[in-house]
């Protein structure tokens, strides 16, 4: 018995790369896609004086044969619920550092955004979420 179960094991484990989910961090179908670690904006000193655009910057460890997409929301406020939805896209990898126009911001208003990479095969990772405040336009 302990043999046919060593067996299966084996079996079982040489297919787990061919799982759906083998991008992540984990062990097979069951892998955890982390959310990207944010970089900008997320102070409350934000100042577009001057500027065309806020650049929105992350770290990308992932590897680019796999990302179909990053799943992008802006949101007034801190709390982000659809009547607060500024713009909701998608970006692809290649689309690095997302560049939002400076007129869609207001200064003395508070900003939430929130970013999730999906992968080609469908699997989506974790949500990243930031907030940040505009002091001068």
């Amino acid at each position: 018995m302990a043999r046919i179960l060593i067996i299966m094991f084996l079996l079982l484990s040489s297919l787990a790369p061919f799982s759906y989910a083998r991008v992540g961090i984990g062990f097979g179908d069951f892998d955890y896609i982390p959310a990207p670690k944010l970089l900008s904006p997320l102070t409350n000193d934000i100042d577009l004086t001057g500027k065309q655009f806020l650049k929105f910057e992350w770290i990308r460890y992932e590897d680019p044969t796999k990302v179909d997409h990053y799943e992008f929301r802006l949101y007034r406020g801190y709390g982000m619920v659809q009547a607060g939805l500024i713009t909701k896209q998608n970006f692809s990898y290649g689309d690095y550092p997302i560049k939002m126009p400076s007129s869609l911001f207001e200064a003395g208003q508070v900003y939430s955004w929130s970013l999730r990479i999906v992968y080609f095969t469908g699997v989506k990772g974790d949500y990243a979420f930031g907030s940040f405040s505009i002091i001068k336009k």
